[in-house]
């Protein structure tokens, strides 16, 4: 059986380990643990992106939009 928890370091209690003892019967189980990135940092890490987003935005600002009529396209 596989299972995956997405948890914050502060949720790390007992109450999670005896849940992970219930669910899981067998004697041994493998533990592997991750760093999660946040979205925006993550979206943010490459300076291509970084720099693409950073454009988008002050387009936006700018209000260098292209407003598009959904129901035209249905």
């Amino acid at each position: 059986m596989t299972a995956t928890y997405g948890i914050s370091k502060h949720e790390l209690n007992a109450d999670f380990i005896e849940a992970i003892k219930k669910t899981f019967k067998t004697e041994k189980v493998l533990i592997q643990i991750d760093e999660v990135m946040d979205e925006t940092e993550y979206l943010l890490s490459t300076p291509a992106n970084s720099d693409f987003i950073k454009k988008s935005i002050q387009q936006i600002k700018n209000g260098e939009v292209i407003k598009l009529e959904i129901e035209k396209y249905l």
